[in-house]
Order: structure tokens, then sequence, then C-alpha cells
């Protein structure tokens, strides 16, 4: 397989934009904070980034199974 690395910076270029504007997530964050308060905002935080944490988990599980 040849490995063209153009295609490969185009690619962590467009992750790389994509990583950095906000996304559902914050969309989600600011409104609980704007509605119900910044302790109910930062409890949003917490449960998106333990849900985050278990995303990738289980990516990496399912990259392990693949690759191994």
């Amino acid at each position: 397989m040849i490995f063209h690395f153009h295609l490969y910076a185009a690619f962590v270029l467009a992750v790389t934009a994509l990583m950095l504007l906000p996304g559902p997530n914050v969309g989600v964050i600011v409104a609980n904070s704007v509605a119900l308060g910044v302790r109910f905002g930062l409890l949003t935080v917490a449960g998106t980034a333990g849900a985050m944490v278990v995303q990738l988990g289980v990516t990496a599980v399912g990259l392990g199974a693949v690759l191994g």
C-alpha cells in the first residue's frame, strides 16, 4: 500500500479544524448553564466528559480488536 503524505496532511488538517469547532456538547452545556444555572452546567460538563471517556475506551477496545 502506497502512503501519500499530502493525503495524510489533509486528513490531519481536517480533523484538527473539526476538533477546534464547538460541537453539540458545547451547545448543551451552554443551554443548561443559561437555563438552569452554573451548578447544573458544571454537572453537564462532568457528564459529557464521562461519556467521552467511555466512548474513547470503547473505541480503543474496538481498534485493538481490529489491529490485533
